[in-house]
């Protein structure tokens, strides 16, 4: 829509122009004239017009020069200037367009041609400005998602490094570099089946700062006072002490990046546990396999002492019974299928060592004893 009326300002050495260009345009419009380049320029930097109609032949700066001189101020830019010259040949409109012109108008002019003109400028001028206004307002947006991009890869960056933690003290390390990477200050709690773990930018937490940090644990997901935000899941409190409310679009994106490192790092740290409480398995379990499998071997040096002694006395005895031969035969046949008895479960026990120590060489390194 375009405003009901326009500050014109027109310009030309030529009175009577002057003044017909005043009765066509003044019955809409609020009508300025300077009859040189030097009146007008000093006009304009009092007041800036909505449209100039500039005669391009006057004496000691013409048309083309005045143009110039206005496009050298940047806060003139976008001022519709329209050049009046009897000359509209294509070299002509060169040197307008050349000097910075946005239209060119033949004289003599018509009345009905100045307002359809002067109309017609005010649209485009009007038109642009709105299409400049939406650009403004789409590339802000842009600028924004990209912002909102780049912080979002922050996190990602974060979350992928923060499966190579191996510990509490590494996870906390790498949250607290992000919180440097968004230009935050603050201080961080994990909290784990091993005990806790509070640091902040310059390392380990001092006693208020960690009494705060396990205070804000039970204030809910998200709490913020003054220019402080805390951000706790069952894990994991952060707390960072320069959010920046003074800007509402960043602080809404702050928080939410929060809540999503606070939520990966709480996902990690149950992840850390359980897989330190399945290591304490592991390793408590080939100690036990190991145990077992060096009282299996102490056992089958003992059996084959025991055997030993056996089949010495049993011989020493039979030369001292004084059996028929079908009785020495007898219990001798006896003795054997009791040691066989005992063979064999002295080679399935053997089988079974075999088998603990595959176990023991093949498991985890963390898992050995």
């Amino acid at each position: 829509m375009m405003p009901d009326s326009a500050y014109i300002l027109i310009v030309d050495d030529d009175q009577i122009a002057l003044e017909s260009g005043r009765n066509a345009l003044s019955a809409c419009h609020s009508v300025d004239t300077a009859s040189s380049g030097a009146e007008a320029l000093q006009k304009i930097a009092c007041r800036t017009p909505d449209i100039v109609l500039l005669d391009v032949s006057m004496p000691e700066m013409d048309g083309y020069g005045v143009c110039r001189k206005l496009r050298e101020n940047e806060s003139l830019e976008g001022l519709p200037i329209i050049f009046v010259s009897a000359l509209i040949d294509e070299s002509e409109r060169m040197k307008g367009f050349e000097a910075g012109g946005d239209d060119y108008l033949a004289k003599p002019i018509m009345p009905i041609e100045l307002c359809r003109k002067v109309e017609s400028i005010l649209q485009w001028k009007q038109e642009r400005a709105e299409l400049k206004g939406n650009l403004g307002d789409a590339f802000r947006t842009a600028m924004t998602a990209m912002t909102a991009a780049s912080e979002i890869g922050t996190v990602l960056h974060f979350l992928r490094n923060s499966f190579q933690a191996e510990n509490y003290f590494s996870l906390g390390k790498g949250l607290i570099a992000t919180l440097d990477a968004y230009g935050l200050k603050g201080s961080v709690q994990l909290r784990g089946r091993n005990g806790s773990l509070s640091m902040d930018q310059e390392g380990p937490c001092s006693p208020l700062q960690e009494a705060v940090l396990s205070n804000m644990a039970s204030q809910g997901r998200i709490f913020e006072f003054s220019s402080h935000l805390s951000c706790s899941y069952e894990r994991v409190t952060i707390i960072v002490t320069n959010i920046p409310r003074e800007d509402p679009e960043k602080h809404g994106r702050m928080r939410d990046n929060l809540a999503l490192l606070a939520e990966g790092v709480n996902a990690r740290m149950e992840a850390l546990d359980n897989s330190l409480h399945l290591s304490q398995l592991l390793q408590r379990t080939g100690e036990a396999l190991r145990k077992l499998g060096d009282l299996h071997s102490r056992q089958s040096l003992d059996f084959v002492g025991i055997a030993d002694e056996f089949n010495s006395r049993l011989n020493r005895l039979l030369l001292s019974l004084g059996l028929s031969g079908s009785q020495e035969e007898e219990l001798l046949d006896l003795a054997e299928h009791f040691l066989r008895g005992v063979e064999t479960l002295y080679l399935e026990g053997h089988s079974v060592e075999r088998e603990i120590r595959s176990m023991l060489n093949h498991a985890p390194a963390e898992s050995r004893p």
